[in-house]
């Protein structure tokens, strides 16, 4: 049986395999055998297409200071900046005997994408961008980051959220 999600459709008070792979399925699975599903709703293409569209269309009205260049060299890094921000992020702390040994070890983490590192005194914070996959969040969650990070670039840019994602929509 090949990997992956297996679609099942509710069909007469009972859930029946979705597809050409009905067979398959019948094959790998025994009679009387428990498998345990999990729900996953799929999200709107539309909506992620135009999620993406907005964070671009925001990245493009930056205003061009040397700050803005260097910070958010592209959508993406304003994208995470913004979900760090908004708390949708992991986060792990460096304690160190020093505020200059912290130093040091925040520039030995490096700037990857998606990281933000940061030092208070002798401790050395690395927030990292949660993923906004479909595996890594589900429709419900993606909505609330979604949300959460437009209004967070909005206000950057000194835009509500409804009006960035207006023009975004023109244009795309």
């Amino acid at each position: 049986m090949r990997p992956g999600p297996i679609r099942f459709i509710w069909r007469d008070g009972v859930l029946v395999p979705d597809g050409r792979r009905a067979a398959e399925y019948c094959d790998s699975f025994g009679e009387g055998e428990i498998i345990m599903m999990e729900r996953h709703e799929e999200r709107s293409t539309v909506s992620h297409n135009h999620y993406f569209a907005s964070i671009a269309t925001a990245w493009d009205n930056l205003p061009e200071t040397p700050e803005n260049t260097v910070r958010f060299p592209n959508p993406e890094a304003l994208r995470h900046w913004a979900l760090i921000k908004a708390g949708y992020c992991t986060e792990a702390h460096v304690v160190c005997d020093t505020e200059e040994q912290a130093n040091t070890v925040a520039g030995f983490m490096g700037h990857a994408a998606g990281v933000i590192i940061v030092v208070k005194g002798n401790v050395v914070k690395k927030f990292t961008a949660k993923s906004q996959s479909v595996k890594a969040m589900n429709k419900q969650e993606f909505q609330l980051s979604k949300v959460a990070v437009l209004d967070i670039i909005a206000e950057l840019i000194e835009v509500t959220r409804k009006r960035l994602e207006s023009n975004a929509g023109r244009a795309a």
